[in-house]
């Protein structure tokens, strides 16, 4: 399935922000109101499992795209979802201007205790160069 364009232009958009090459895109959709996405580094890909809630598949192009972006851009970094990720994704979300409260919602629906650490101290501890 193709990707929506919307989809496709925040990829590359963030792509040429950050100075990574533009992984694949690979789309589909899922029978749930929530969207799910993955990263391979390996691969040079992202995708996502598009829900009913277009809102969380923006979000999840914005997750994935953040693992990406460190794992082409900070070498000890692993994919985790750590404090060096969200640390990194809570600018990004500002960046690409994304509802803070409502990232904040879905994220904590999955890493509630790295979420609330890294936010609560102000995230945006690591840079990366753009």
């Amino acid at each position: 399935m193709e990707p929506p364009r919307w989809a496709t232009r925040l990829m590359l958009r963030m792509a040429r922000d950050y100075r990574v090459a533009p992984p694949s895109l690979m789309w589909r959709t899922r029978r749930s109101v929530l969207s799910s996405g993955f990263c391979h580094i390996n691969a040079r890909a992202i995708g996502v499992s598009e829900g009913s809630d277009s809102q969380d598949a923006r979000l999840a192009v914005l997750h994935e795209m953040g693992h990406l972006i460190l794992l082409k851009t900070v070498p000890e970094y692993r994919g985790e979802h750590d404090d060096r990720f969200y640390d990194f994704f809570w600018p990004l979300i500002r960046r690409y201007r994304f509802p803070m409260k409502v990232a904040l919602e879905y994220e904590s629906s999955h890493h509630k205790h790295t979420v609330e650490r890294t936010y609560r101290r102000g995230g945006g501890s690591l840079k990366v160069e753009v």
